[in-house]
């Protein structure tokens, strides 16, 4: 957002409203990915069920399959399931990605965007993104 309005390090409802979002998730042992704004601050969660094969790995900095239980090896359909929740969770970032891309586009032309963003992965924000040159492929339509 433009201006001079000074960003809360935290904003408390989205804290309070994230813990809702992901104790309804392991209430009902599914997989969320949930993203919550407010007028100044934005909160992600992704939330893993108990049947899925994939694990959080804070060594690697992102995630591992688990191939084996104490029991033995998961089943098929474990893994089915597990490669379910990352397709949707992967279709709904791409959908989404692009309308918000496209959006960006057509804002930064009309105006200066300020966006803090802590990358996971890389050195650069979306928005720093949109700067790059393009190969003339993948154009946006706007």
């Amino acid at each position: 957002m433009s201006g001079n309005k000074k960003q809360a390090a935290v904003d408390p409802k989205l804290k309070a409203a994230m813990v809702e979002m992901e104790a309804v998730a392991r209430k009902y042992d599914i997989g969320a990915f949930v993203t919550l704004t407010s007028q100044t601050n934005g909160e992600f969660l992704f939330v893993l069920p108990t049947w899925s094969v994939l694990q959080p790995d804070a060594d690697a900095g992102g995630y591992r399959f688990k191939s084996r239980t104490s029991t033995g090896e998961h089943s098929h359909e474990q893994v089915g399931a597990t490669v379910h929740l990352i397709m949707s969770t992967m279709d709904l970032c791409e959908f989404f990605g692009l309308q918000m891309g496209k959006l960006a586009v057509l804002l930064k032309e009309k105006m200066k965007i300020d966006h803090s963003f802590k990358p996971m992965f890389g050195t650069s924000s979306p928005i720093e993104r949109l700067n790059e040159p393009t190969s003339g492929k993948g154009k946006l339509d706007s």
